[in-house]
C-alpha cells in the first residue's frame, strides 16, 4: 500500500471514528438519574430499573403485546458530565453547553437491574472526539486521540476476556484514566489548558436508551486490518470511495 493510499485510509477510518464517538445531548434524549456507585457495581436501583422498563415499553409496544415487551435493552451510560459553574447567576464556562458529557459506557441493562457488557456488538466506552486533540484547542481537550486508539490496541487481548461486570469495570476505569489522566472516582478531570488545568464534574451518572444500530466496530475493524494488509490497496480504495459516498 503507497504513501498517499493509507493517508486517505488513515482519514477515513478518523472520520468514522468521530462520527461514532459523539456526544449525546441532554435537551433532546430522554435520560435517568444514576448513583456512581451503582455503575461500578452493575445493579441498578429496581425502582428506576422498573422505571426505565416501563418507559420503553410503552414508547415501543402496546399493553396488548405483552408477551413481547422488552426484558433487556442496550443503554449508554454517561460516566463524567461537565459541571455548569455559575457565578453571581452567570455561566463561567461560555464554550461548553450545560450537561456536557466527556465519557460514556455502552451496556445491556436487564429487567431485573443487572448490567453487563454487549459481548455480541462489543459496544466499548468512548470519549467524544470534540473533546481530544488534534479536533480542539487546548481549553476545551480532556486528552488526545491517539491515547485512545494506543490504548483500545494495546488492550484487544482484555477485550476479548471481558466475562463480567467487574471485568468491564476494571477495563473502563482504565481506559478513562490513561486518556484523561485523572482519577475515575474523582469529581475532577483534566483540562489541557495550563491556566484552568481541570474542570469540575457532575456527580451524578446518567443512563440513556440506546437507540443506534451499531455497524462502526466492524467497519471500524475492517480498516484497521486493511491499513495492515500491504496487498490489500484496490479494496481499500473502493471500500473508502463506497463509505464517502454513504455519508
Amino acid at each position: 500500500m503507497n504513501c498517499k493510499t493509507k493517508e486517505i485510509t488513515k482519514y477515513f477510518r478518523s472520520a468514522v471514528a468521530a462520527q461514532a464517538n459523539m456526544g449525546i445531548d441532554f435537551k433532546v434524549d430522554n435520560y435517568y438519574i444514576l448513583n456512581p456507585e451503582e455503575l461500578v457495581r452493575g445493579k441498578v436501583d429496581p425502582t428506576l430499573c422498573k422505571d426505565i422498563f416501563t418507559d420503553i415499553n410503552k414508547s415501543i409496544f402496546d399493553d396488548e403485546n405483552e408477551s413481547k415487551k422488552k426484558s433487556l435493552i442496550n443503554v449508554i451510560i454517561c460516566a463524567k458530565t461537565i459541571k455548569t459553574i455559575f457565578d453571581a447567576n452567570e455561566k463561567i464556562q461560555d464554550e461548553i453547553e450545560e450537561l456536557t458529557g466527556v465519557f460514556y459506557i455502552p451496556a445491556i441493562l436487564n429487567i431485573e437491574g443487572m448490567l453487563s457488557f454487549d459481548v455480541g456488538d462489543q459496544k466499548l466506552p468512548w470519549f467524544p472526539r470534540e473533546f481530544l486533540q488534534p479536533m480542539v484547542e487546548p481549553k476545551l481537550a480532556i486528552g488526545d486521540a491517539d491515547a485512545v486508539d494506543n490504548f483500545m490496541s494495546n488492550h484487544v487481548d482484555q477485550i476479548e476476556k471481558i466475562k463480567s461486570w467487574s471485568d468491564y469495570a476494571t477495563f473502563f476505569k482504565e481506559l478513562y484514566e490513561s486518556v484523561a489522566e485523572s482519577e475515575f472516582e474523582k469529581n475532577t478531570i483534566r483540562n489541557m489548558d495550563s491556566k484552568e488545568p481541570f474542570f469540575e464534574l457532575e456527580n451524578n451518572v446518567y443512563v440513556f436508551i440506546d437507540k443506534t444500530v451499531y455497524s462502526t466496530y466492524h467497519i471500524m475493524n475492517l480498516y484497521n486490518q486493511l491499513l495492515e494488509d500491504d496487498s490489500s490497496e484496490s479494496t481499500l480504495m473502493t471500500i473508502s470511495i463506497f463509505d464517502a459516498n454513504n455519508r
